[in-house]
């Protein structure tokens, strides 16, 4: 979640049912720390071009806007 400018804070949570067997948390854990290293790497380097002052405002996922929004809003509907 944005934390101010150019800095985004990351809280993970994991369950996993007690039948679940340990190489299964290994693998899905080790996937899910190889998109999280991919996904950082992406969000800097947005963040970078966003402060390098060229761009003034952007979209984001053009045509997937309507979804995110669509998403935002029903998160801010629930916390209500």
């Amino acid at each position: 979640m944005p934390d101010g400018a150019g800095r985004t804070v990351e809280v993970t949570d994991y369950w996993f049912g007690a039948d679940v067997p340990p190489e299964i948390v290994e693998e899905l854990l080790e996937w899910d720390d190889q998109v999280g290293r991919e996904d950082t790497a992406l969000v800097e380097s947005v963040h970078r071009g966003m402060a390098s002052g060229v761009l003034d405002h952007g979209r984001l996922l053009l045509n997937a806007e309507p979804l995110l929004a669509a998403f935002q809003s029903w998160v801010t509907e629930s916390i209500r």
